[in-house]
């Protein structure tokens, strides 16, 4: 925490949390904190920037709401805060205490916590992926925007660009439609169109967090599942940005234009 405005950087390409960092209060008196006990939400955000038209983020309660502190709840245990300002540093010890009328043991609180958190990763990882992918693609159209693109006789090497721009974007595209879905702009659109993998792995998160128990072993199967098959995506991903990427960044060298950013 600081008591300083945070300050967006505009190098920061996958719009992480340095943004939205809680801030304390600089006034002279009694200055109140109150945490809400919960872990900070996925390090990654969708890039607002690049955010599809019309697209709607539905339900009434976000996955990972309440900002940079919305993730997932700290289990009970020892913890400690501390204060700093000029030359005084301050520490105190607290202790977070489960509901006496619970059974849940250590370990239960232990297992739901790592499964939340594992959750929370993957989703960042995918937000991630995300952004690469709408940040090419937004490079690719400003690309072939260009009046040289539109020339019907255009010469040869520009056609090569033009023909692997469009496969480069087709590809590109289709991943991202396999790691979140982009139709919903309407809550009956849920029933139009399939959630994907983002949104099936953030709806994992309402059954890791039901109660205080440990997750149900169906809960870790389907993290499992989900997980590997976000990996295909990214691993598909990695390779088109090592390749044709690549090879399309050469073919635009060659005809002169500059170079797409990764």
């Amino acid at each position: 925490f600081s008591s300083k405005k945070s300050v967006a950087d505009p190098k920061d390409k996958d719009n992480k949390e340095e943004d939205e960092k809680p801030s304390l209060p600089s006034k002279i008196g009694f200055n109140r904190f109150v945490w809400n006990m919960r872990y900070p939400g996925p390090e990654t955000k969708i890039d607002k920037a690049l955010k599809k038209p019309g697209y709607k983020q539905l339900g009434r309660i976000a996955p990972f709401g309440g900002g940079a502190s919305g993730g997932p709840v700290a289990p009970p245990g020892k913890y400690q805060v501390q204060f700093k300002t000029g030359k005084t540093d301050i520490t105190h010890s607290f202790e977070i205490i489960k509901d006496p009328r619970l059974k849940t043991t250590a370990a239960d609180y232990a297992l739901q916590f790592e499964l939340w958190m594992k959750i929370r990763n993957r989703v960042s990882d995918t937000n991630s992926a995300i952004n690469r992918i709408r940040r090419i693609n937004l490079q690719i159209t400003e690309l072939l925007a260009r009046d040289i693109f539109s020339k019907t006789d255009a010469a040869k090497p520009i056609a090569k660009v033009l023909e692997a721009a469009e496969l480069l974007r087709k590809q590109l595209s289709s991943i991202e439609n396999q790691l979140t879905q982009n139709q919903y702009e309407t809550p009956s659109d849920r029933l139009r169109h399939p959630t994907m993998l983002k949104e099936r792995m953030e709806a994992l998160v309402s059954v890791a967090s039901v109660s205080d128990a440990a997750p149900p072993q169906q809960a870790h199967a389907v993290f499992e599942d989900l997980s590997t098959q976000i990996d295909e995506q990214l691993a598909q991903l990695s390779k088109l940005e090592e390749q044709e990427l690549l090879q399309l960044n050469k073919q635009i060298e060659q005809a002169g234009i500059p170079k797409l950013q990764g």
